[in-house]
């Protein structure tokens, strides 16, 4: 049995990753498929095999193994939680290819799932569907009280959605939670700042949003959100620096053309 011998397993594990880094998914689904034969039931084998299909998008396949995984290995946490995972990325492999009702449908099926839910929301929101992101964290909060990104997302879209008193005592709420539960995240001490921002704390918006910025510099969004309190409290020169940085990005993000247009305002 290659079970027997731990390290002929991660031999045969190998050799296919080799393989599939140069595409060769046939060659390395064949040996994969050599090793199985050996050991029908080896769980680390299976999840290989799947993560190949995975890589040639046959996604079919790839969801089959890993539900036949689960079946085999009821009481492994990691076939499961793995399962979980995977259904994740298959809502997102769905919306992106604009098979949207197929990604509802695998959430649907997974009620419990909360990976494939915050999926399916942050995939509405990068379809600026903000209103379906905001129902569906609405959804995964009371399904996962605790789920910190759902709590988060879902603050930031309700202040950028809606600017009353109301909405930004909630979504504050929201974030304050959301930072309990992850402390020292800088997307969550990023939307505690930009909602003090927007309840008029500016100074305490700016501790919070340079505090995420020192962790993550490069972040177009952050970068976008100091660039505005920096303006508001007077510091050009620096709100026109992290302006800059934030368009140095060439990919699309939520406030790139109203940081342009303070940027040009600013010059």
């Amino acid at each position: 049995m290659v079970n027997d011998h731990p390290d002929i397993i991660e031999a045969h594990i190998a050799i296919a990753r080799a393989h599939a880094l140069n595409k060769d998914y046939g060659l390395a689904l064949d040996v994969l498929k050599d090793a199985l034969k050996k050991d029908p039931d080896s769980d680390i084998i299976m999840k290989a095999t799947a993560e190949i299909h995975l890589l040639k998008e046959d996604i079919a396949s790839a969801r089959a193994i890993m539900e036949e995984r689960v079946k085999k290995h009821p009481d492994n946490k990691a076939a499961s939680d793995d399962m979980q995972k995977l259904t994740a990325i298959l809502v997102r492999y769905h919306f992106s290819k604009g098979e949207i009702k197929e990604a509802e449908s695998l959430c649907r099926e997974n009620p419990g799932n909360t990976e494939a839910w915050l999926a399916l929301g942050s995939m509405y929101e990068q379809n600026k569907d903000y209103t379906r992101a905001m129902d569906i964290y609405e959804q995964v909060l009371t399904q996962a009280p605790d789920s910190w990104d759902a709590a988060n997302n879902l603050a930031f879209l309700l202040a950028e959605s809606d600017g009353s008193p109301v909405a930004l005592a909630r979504a504050f709420d929201l974030a304050q939670k959301a930072l309990l539960l992850n402390p020292g995240s800088p997307y969550i001490q990023d939307t505690v700042g930009w909602i003090q921002y927007k309840r008029g704390e500016f100074a305490e918006a700016e501790k919070n949003i340079e505090a995420a910025l020192k962790s993550i510099p490069d972040h177009p969004v952050i970068n976008y959100h100091m660039g505005v309190i920096y303006n508001n409290t007077g510091k050009r020169a620096e709100a026109e620096k992290v302006l800059l940085k934030a368009l140095e990005v060439k990919a699309d993000f939520q406030g790139k053309d109203e940081a342009q247009k303070l940027l040009d305002e600013i010059k």
